[in-house]
């Protein structure tokens, strides 16, 4: 089936979900968020007549850099989708070279894409962090309290560790 005009394709998306139903899915990972210019939520149009959008994912807090979503949408038939995804892919990884800056991608299967139907919801999402820790136990074997300073001041840190002296022979060797 050839394709439409871009203007075409766009009015069948908008107008009859069912006929570009599928779309590729990719998710990335940069270092920094201002290495691709801070993207927030983008919708972008792709010559063929489909359309492109780039988002922020939710990452934890264990997990390096800045992970973001790449949906390339609005395709007839999934294995245009999936031939769309590793374009996209390739052009990241290309973008990444010419920019000079690292990316990761994250597979979830043999290839970048994965292939989704976007007329069917997800359903409700959730999500959770937990993080655990032991307090560390004092020379009583009870716990300390954090907010407790150990430390000496600064002061008299120096008079005990020979910073004054040192400081007041430095003076005599250059002033006299």
């Amino acid at each position: 089936m050839a394709r439409k005009p871009p203007i075409e394709e766009r009015r069948i998306i908008l107008a009859n979900d069912q006929r570009r139903r599928y779309g590729a899915r990719l998710v990335f990972r940069v270092l920094h968020a201002l290495h691709i210019g801070a993207l927030a939520n983008v919708t972008f149009f792709l010559p063929d007549g489909t359309y492109g959008r780039i988002r922020p994912r939710n990452s934890r807090s264990s997990e390096f850099g800045v992970a973001y979503e790449l949906d390339v949408e609005a395709f007839p038939s999934a294995a245009e989708a999936e031939q769309a995804g590793m374009r996209a892919a390739q052009a990241l990884l290309l973008t990444a070279i010419n920019l000079d800056f690292g990316i990761r991608l994250d597979y979830t299967g043999h290839e970048p894409p994965t292939v989704f139907d976007r007329t069917v919801s997800t359903g409700m999402v959730m999500s959770g962090e937990g993080i655990g820790s032991w307090p560390r136990p004092c020379k009583n074997g009870r716990g300390c309290a954090r907010n407790r300073s150990f430390r000496r001041p600064a002061a008299e840190a120096n008079e005990f560790e020979g910073g004054k002296s040192a400081q007041l022979s430095f003076k005599k060797a250059f002033s006299g």
